[in-house]
């Protein structure tokens, strides 16, 4: 009975042990909407929000204390690999784009 005991107890210490690896598998986390070149290129400085908006959709971030600054954000994290961000700044002034970066 004994030895039945400490085999169980064998196996049931070698299943946790292997169940905490390192090895499990983590998802890539895509956060923000991918940033699409060909719809950057065609923002140019003196454009509306309005019109922004209707390119690139809504922003991701607006500051807070000085709404004429936006940006879009975007970041994919997958395991084993640096995370990927990319980021689109525009600088607004009397409501009509005044940098972009």
């Amino acid at each position: 009975m004994l030895k039945i005991f400490h085999k169980l107890l064998v196996l049931s210490i070698a299943i946790m042990i292997s169940s905490c690896s390192v090895l499990t598998y983590k998802d890539t986390i895509y956060q923000g909407n991918k940033l699409d070149k060909e719809k950057i290129a065609k923002i140019t400085i003196g454009m509306s929000k309005a019109d922004i908006i209707a390119i690139l959709g809504q922003p991701n971030l607006i500051n807070p204390i000085d709404e004429n600054k936006w940006a879009y954000v975007y970041s994919k994290e997958k395991q084993s690999q640096p995370k990927e961000v990319e980021s689109l700044q525009l600088q607004f002034k009397e409501d009509k784009l005044s940098s972009k970066k």
